[in-house]
């Protein structure tokens, strides 16, 4: 509510009220009424506040997002495909939530011993870096092969296709950005 959003605008600069009042020329019983959200503000008043808050008038304006989610390892949304070896959790917020304005998605993934990821190779729209915490990897990028080992990182640019496999007898965990999400 615009109400709030004055009220806390305020407070972070730390202003009173009765100053807020004087400096718009708006009484005070007015903005307690405007910071409670009984009343609605009139563009002039509000350009007024604004003015004063040192905020543009749109900032009053906007929809009210979230601007950070925490996800409860017990809570991760888990993707888990009896006939794939990949396991992957979700680290970061997904794109199907709508009340979170997604840009990349991290992901937690474990690819089992002996095993390819996919019968093809990946390809998809982001750019992807890959951090690779336990075990070691082979790469091929535009038929090119990689070890990837605990440690290492590789970023792959959009629409790149690439293949993930492990040929030893150890699972293979890492951490994967991309952006944005695809997920």
């Amino acid at each position: 509510m615009i109400g709030s959003r004055i009220k806390e605008k305020r407070m972070q600069i730390g202003i009173s009220l009765r100053q807020l009042a004087r400096d718009t020329e708006l009484t005070a019983s007015y903005i307690s009424q405007l910071e409670r959200n009984l009343i609605e503000p009139s563009i002039a008043s509000l350009r007024k506040i604004s003015n004063v808050l040192g905020v543009p008038l749109y900032y009053f304006l906007m929809d009210e997002q979230k601007s950070h989610m925490i996800i409860k390892s017990s809570e991760r949304k888990k993707l888990y495909d009896p006939d794939s070896p990949m396991k992957i959790e979700f680290l970061s917020p997904m794109s199907s939530d709508k009340d979170f304005d997604v840009k990349m998605v991290t992901i937690l993934f474990r690819v089992q011993p002996h095993s390819k990821v996919s019968e093809k190779p990946l390809v998809h729209d982001g750019d992807e870096s890959i951090y690779i915490m336990k075990g070691k990897m082979k790469l091929i990028l535009d038929s090119k092969e990689y070890l990837v080992e605990p440690g290492d990182s590789i970023y792959i640019k959009s629409n790149i296709p690439h293949d993930m496999i492990n040929e030893t007898e150890e699972e293979i965990i890492g951490i994967s950005n991309i952006s944005p999400s695809i997920y």
